[in-house]
């Protein structure tokens, strides 16, 4: 199962109007998510695995930082848009972090 995640071609798109971001996080074959955000106001969501997950999203600088919690945990994700079209997504949970790397096509 991590090979496969790691394999996958990810894809994002993020709409942003006001104060709302949709993003949508997909491979070529499946949807992983579909949210609507609201900067500043904490929200409950529904994970792809089912599970249920408090968020709340907002902006320091040039970076749109997420922070989730449900029962295992929190996560913080950090994302932030380079100049060059370029999107890279730190992500931290337990002491664990990772970085992924969108390229605008």
């Amino acid at each position: 199962m991590a090979k496969k995640g790691k394999d996958a071609k990810m894809m994002m798109d993020i709409d942003h109007k006001g104060q709302k971001f949709c993003v949508k996080l997909y491979t070529s074959d499946m949807v992983l998510t579909d949210q609507e955000l609201i900067i500043g106001q904490e929200q409950e969501i529904t994970r792809p695995n089912g599970e249920k997950s408090k968020v709340k999203v907002t902006i320091d600088g040039s970076k749109c930082i997420t922070e989730s919690t449900d029962a295992n945990g929190t996560e913080t994700v950090a994302r932030e848009l380079k100049a060059d079209g370029t999107l890279v997504a730190s992500m931290s949970t337990k002491g664990v972090s990772c970085t992924r790397t969108f390229k605008k096509q």
